[in-house]
């Protein structure tokens, strides 16, 4: 996210490591993804991109699908019907 939320991902963060021990590992953390790519995962989330409303979306989508290690997942999670089909068209 590009505005930082160090209560909400700190206690994000702890509920993965208590849930899931040492199998998965949730970073959260502050980036501006239109600039710079996130860190290689194996599994990415993104959730509610709003490209119906234009934006740096394509750059975003980019740096995203790019972080993808080899044979890793990338699902977008949206909110609307509309913007996934426009996450789609991207």
């Amino acid at each position: 996210d590009v505005i930082d939320q160090p209560y909400w991902w700190t206690a994000w963060q702890a509920w993965a490591q208590h849930s899931f021990g040492g199998r998965v590992t949730v970073q959260l953390r502050q980036q501006d993804l239109s600039t710079q790519a996130p860190a290689a995962a194996g599994l990415i989330i993104a959730c509610h991109p709003e490209v119906t409303r234009g934006g740096p979306w394509p750059a975003i989508l980019g740096n995203v699908l790019r972080s993808r290690l080899p044979g890793a997942a990338c699902v977008f999670t949206t909110f609307y019907l509309q913007e996934a089909e426009a996450t789609a068209q991207i």
